[in-house]
């Protein structure tokens, strides 16, 4: 029998093909998991790997400066350090807690949480003793960095807070506004006044500083940094000067003051009182600063200028004449007797005189302020005529000045108190809006404003804060709503009523008027005064304003303009529970300002003649 010498090698075949299919399966798998972590994701691993070693630190952009007409800096910016942790390391944060005193009400598992996406805010504005301490230790401290930050300064503190307004840190809903597109989290942006309206040119554009980290997280050196970009900077019309005098003025007293040049509406001064200091807004405010300042029954954080709603008193007057001269109602020449007091629909209203003014005409009227002579317009005009006039003047509605949050101020008639109270109008109530009382409220701009079209015969220019754009590095670009300013507008009345408004105005200061206290040496003040009641006369009857409790004194009122030609200032300014009237109380303050308005102005043209005069020798 012979022997098979041939062994059967068909399962050992069968073995090396499968063995071989499970290699080009596995080599199949590991090709495919490389081009997925080369080629599908490998932009995702390789910025996961970069942040491995490089640690991104933003740095903000310092605010563009704010200037007054004179160059005096209202805004600009110091320098500050705020102390960050970029990883989630407990074991760091406990070493700064022992180096720095953090914040009571500091989120140490939130600033943990945040450190994993970047840096996160331990504290603020710290003391250059603690960035010493922090420096010092860094190797000890992986993860924590200062960062340089500039902080706004506003080294006026309040003295035109209500125009400057200030920043603050931008809040969660703030994040997702139009308004604030491009801010960062962190970042602090305008959240009042010019800060605000124009804080988009202002704030500038952030930089970043891309260090390089080893694996523990301690920082090794720069690889790039992108510088921010200072923002734009303005300067405003007002005049600091204006602001100063008036602050002194007002001393402890409660109002606002307005000044325009009526020839192109630029603000001059436009200051509220008492104010508030925005530095306390450009670090870290605690709870407790917020409420007092929020409780203060002073209420400091309300503009009054452009927020303060008040009746206008007898400077509404200028309203009625206005309006029974363009109706022919009267002349300048129609004259209506004064002993004291009108009894009207049954009811007596008082004049501000008890003996009486006698006989007056118009002008004579607005000067003296004879309150019977208005009460006995009153019952010829209607109200829907007077509402007419007192709108074309633009009161009851906003001036439209580059400030946030105007209040448009009331102008009554039927209408109005149907939808506001459901019920008719008395003709009575014209009475008492004859002579700026009842439902009338008007803001202290807007009184400003009227005194100014009264000066140029009836032309009307919208208040504005911006005066130019200061010259940048980057071509400049026009600033939002500066390149919107509403045209001009003329009122469109006789020019004889302007004649008689503006003679009545004179005679106030400068005649037997209730105004002399404004007059200025060597300059033609023109002007009326005005006394709004802030309780019925009932209550205030026969008590002089020391004897009353400070809530139920009047309010003081004093508007006007100079000089009597050419006019270059409109001026409205509001005392709040004053002791005495307008005359009294408004008028000195107005007095103050025209000084040193006009001082200024020689200085100025002193300044120039001389500088001429070097040029041509």
């Amino acid at each position: 029998m012979g022997l098979n010498i041939y062994e059967d090698l068909r399962p050992l075949r069968r073995r090396l093909a499968g063995f071989r299919f499970v290699i080009i399966v596995v080599f199949g798998m590991l090709v495919l998991r490389f081009w997925q972590l080369q080629i599908a994701r490998g932009t995702t691993y390789q910025l996961q790997a970069r942040a491995n070693h490089v640690r991104p630190i933003p740095e903000s952009a310092p605010r563009g400066l704010v200037l007054d007409r004179t160059g005096r800096i209202i805004a600009e910016n110091r320098p500050s350090f705020n102390l960050t942790l970029s990883e989630d390391r407990s074991a760091t944060l406990e070493a700064l807690e022992r180096l720095v005193p953090l914040p009571e009400d500091v989120d140490r598992d939130a600033v943990l949480r945040l450190a994993r996406l970047g840096p996160a805010l331990v504290k603020e504005d710290i003391g250059i003793d603690d960035v010493s301490r922090v420096q010092a230790r860094q190797l000890e401290l992986p993860g924590a960095h200062i960062q340089f930050v500039p902080r706004r300064y506003y080294p006026m503190s309040g003295l035109s807070a209500h125009v400057v307004g200030h920043v603050g840190q931008l809040s969660e809903e703030q994040l997702e506004a139009a308004e604030f597109a491009g801010a960062e989290q962190y970042d602090y942006v305008g959240q009042a006044g010019i800060e605000r309206i124009y804080n988009a040119a202002l704030m500038g554009e952030n930089g970043v500083q891309n260090i390089m980290v080893n694996s523990v997280g301690r920082r090794e050196g720069v690889l790039e940094q992108i510088l921010p970009v200072w923002g734009e900077s303005v300067q405003l019309s007002i005049d600091l000067s204006l602001h100063e005098v008036a602050q002194e003025e007002f001393g402890e007293r409660a109002g606002a003051i307005v000044a325009l040049d009526p020839r192109n509406g630029q603000v001059l001064a436009l200051a509220s009182f008492p104010a508030y200091d925005p530095n306390s807004f450009s670090g870290s405010f605690d709870h407790e600063q917020w409420s007092d300042l929020m409780n203060d029954e002073r209420h400091p954080l309300s503009n009054r200028a452009i927020q303060g709603r008040y009746a206008p008193g007898s400077v509404f007057k200028l309203v009625m004449a206005t309006a029974a001269l363009e109706e022919g109602i009267i002349t300048a020449e129609t004259e209506m007797s004064c002993s004291g007091s009108v009894r009207l629909y049954g009811n007596v209203f008082h004049c501000a005189r008890a003996s009486g003014h006698g006989s007056v005409d118009l002008v004579e009227a607005i000067a003296q302020s004879c309150n019977s002579y208005f009460f006995r317009l009153a019952p010829k005009l209607p109200i829907e005529t007077i509402a007419r006039y007192a709108r074309l003047f633009g009161l009851g509605k906003a001036t439209e000045i580059d400030l946030p949050h105007e209040v448009s101020g009331l102008v009554p008639d039927p209408d109005w108190k149907r939808r506001a109270r459901n019920e008719p109008w008395y003709a009575g109530e014209t009475v008492s809006v004859a002579v700026g009382q009842g439902a009338v409220l008007v803001t202290a701009v807007q009184m400003a404003q009227l005194a100014g079209a009264v000066s140029t015969g009836g032309e009307i220019h919208h208040p504005r804060l911006f005066l130019r754009q200061l010259p940048s590095a980057s071509p400049p670009e026009p600033f939002p709503l500066a390149r919107h300013v509403p045209a001009a507008r003329r009122l469109g009345l006789r020019p004889e009523t302007y004649r008689v408004l503006q003679e009545g105005m004179f005679q106030a200061v400068n005649g037997v008027g209730t105004a002399g206290r404004a007059r200025v040496a060597g300059v033609a003040v023109s002007g009326k005064t005005g006394t709004s009641q802030v309780a019925a006369r009932g209550r205030i009857a026969q008590t002089r304003d020391e004897d009353r409790p400070e809530e139920l004194r009047n309010h003081a009122w004093f508007v006007g303009y100079a000089p009597r030609e050419n006019p270059e200032i409109a001026i409205a300014v509001l005392v709040e529970h004053a002791i005495g009237g307008g005359g009294r109380a408004a008028a000195p303050i107005a007095k103050a300002v025209l000084e040193r308005h006009f001082e200024n102005r020689r200085l100025r043209e002193r300044d120039h003649a001389r500088k001429t005069a070097v040029a041509i020798h």
